[in-house]
């Protein structure tokens, strides 16, 4: 499987305090099925980040992968393009 057929997702990192490891959060909208109105949901994904570069507060783009572990199953992108397109639509 190549990485451009797996899904990306954009979230904000809310925790580094494990080596090589962060918890990041991704927003998203949905609207309800019976009175349309629109919701917030969030969910928490553990993320491998290899470099441990990433901090609370940045923005990340992630990767969809095989389940590494119980509770890895994304990969934080490495590539530049991909931080500078995550930057760019959450400032729409």
């Amino acid at each position: 499987m190549s990485f451009e057929s797996r899904k990306t997702k954009i979230g904000r990192v809310v925790k580094d305090s494990m080596d090589k490891t962060v918890v990041v959060t991704v927003d998203r909208r949905r609207s309800h099925r019976l009175y349309k109105k629109s919701l917030n949901v969030r969910k928490k994904y553990v993320v491998h980040d290899a470099q441990n570069e990433a901090s609370v507060g940045d923005l990340i783009s992630l990767i969809e992968t095989r389940p590494i572990s119980v509770s890895y199953t994304h990969l934080r992108a490495h590539e530049p393009e991909a931080d500078l397109v995550c930057r760019l639509l959450l400032e729409k």
